[in-house]
């Protein structure tokens, strides 16, 4: 129950945050589970906002973040990153998901989508919440 609660606490939290701290809380997020962030810090990028690299396989993956999506703006930035082909894996990060919940293809298990509950876990797996709740309350 107490877990459940944090979670709740956890996604109402990741709304208050600007898109700075929300595109470095998901950089973070990626650098704890063992990604290497590639492209350069900050500043506006054609086609997504961080490019990773796993240490161990080397696989390359594209990032989104954004602060509210829809299913049409997943599915544009997934047809946008195989049109790209230079990635073996594509993360989708929103803390807002908005409309019916999200959809992905059943043959297309390189394609993972973190919104609301889901991003809350990865806050709380990766033992960031200090951070988290430090920039809401600064």
């Amino acid at each position: 129950m107490a877990r459940e609660a944090m979670l709740d606490v956890t996604v109402d939290a990741l709304k208050l945050l600007d898109w700075r701290d929300f595109e470095t809380l998901v950089d973070l997020i990626f650098a704890r589970s063992g990604w290497n962030r590639v492209s350069a810090v900050g500043g506006n990028q054609k086609l997504i906002d961080l490019e990773l690299e796993q240490s161990m396989t080397r696989e390359r993956a594209a990032v989104q973040v954004k602060s509210q999506a829809n299913q049409k703006a997943l599915d544009d930035y997934t047809r946008r990153i195989d049109e790209a082909a230079q990635f073996k894996a594509f993360f989708f990060v929103c803390h807002s998901w908005q409309g019916p919940p999200v959809r992905i293809p059943e043959d297309r298990d390189n394609i993972h989508v973190y919104t609301g509950r889901e991003l809350a876990q990865a806050v709380l797996r990766t033992g960031l919440q200090d951070w988290l709740f430090e920039k809401i309350i600064s």
